[in-house]
């Protein structure tokens, strides 16, 4: 199991989300910048990555990319944790938890 794995959002913004269904505040444009940062790591990831695992990418950082752009007071909590968390999008988000593709982000893609 390789240092670098893995794109998807971490233990701490999972936390988050619970936070959220407890009713708690967020605070989205903390959670903004983080799918930023998860989402450039994933491009450069992507770059290394195996041609059938990339396309696998796209579906990832696509998701991401939906998931953040509800991050907005008022958004349905479906509306931000489905595209990460839901069934539709768990194999290619568990294909790219497999994949080491951690190259591009120790510089050397």
């Amino acid at each position: 199991m390789g240092a670098n794995r893995a794109v998807a959002p971490g233990p701490d913004t999972g936390a988050e989300v619970g936070a959220s269904i407890e009713g708690e505040p967020l605070d989205f444009e903390k959670l903004r910048r983080k799918a930023v940062l998860i989402a450039d790591m994933g491009e450069r990831m992507q770059a290394s990555a195996p041609p059938d695992v990339a396309k696998h990418f796209r579906t990832v950082l696509k998701a991401i990319d939906t998931s953040a752009g509800h991050l907005k007071p008022g958004a349905k909590t479906r509306d931000v944790v489905d595209p990460v968390y839901g069934e539709r999008n768990r194999p290619a988000f568990d294909t790219v938890n497999d994949c080491d593709c951690g190259a591009a982000l120790q510089g050397k893609a």
